[in-house]
């Protein structure tokens, strides 16, 4: 299942028991950027990201960070499938549900 970053984040931040401070000093961050983090403000990358995902034990594979981005061009044709497709309404809603991860 993939997860949001930011909540992985901070569940990973709870359970280790280092806090918010201790954490960021291991991550090389100052507390308020992983503040920011794990309220999905703001998303780490590059060398932050794959040093907390060591300091915390995340496997980033399973976490919204850890997935390619979705082409737009992808994301086109799915709008175009959508709108042209014989779903009814509730069947719409379902697969944006899914899409979505929900």
């Amino acid at each position: 299942m993939i997860r949001e970053f930011s909540e992985v984040l901070r569940e990973s931040v709870e359970k280790s028991g280092m806090g918010t401070w201790a954490t960021s000093v291991r991550c090389g961050i100052s507390e308020e950027t992983l503040e920011s983090y794990m309220k999905g403000e703001a998303v780490p990358s590059g060398p932050i990201l794959e040093n907390m995902c060591n300091v915390l034990g995340i496997e980033k594979e399973k976490t919204s960070l850890g997935q390619p981005p979705m082409k737009k061009v992808d994301f086109d044709a799915l709008l175009n499938y959508v709108d042209h497709a014989f779903l009814t309404e509730d069947q719409k809603r379902k697969l944006i549900r899914v899409i979505e991860g929900k």
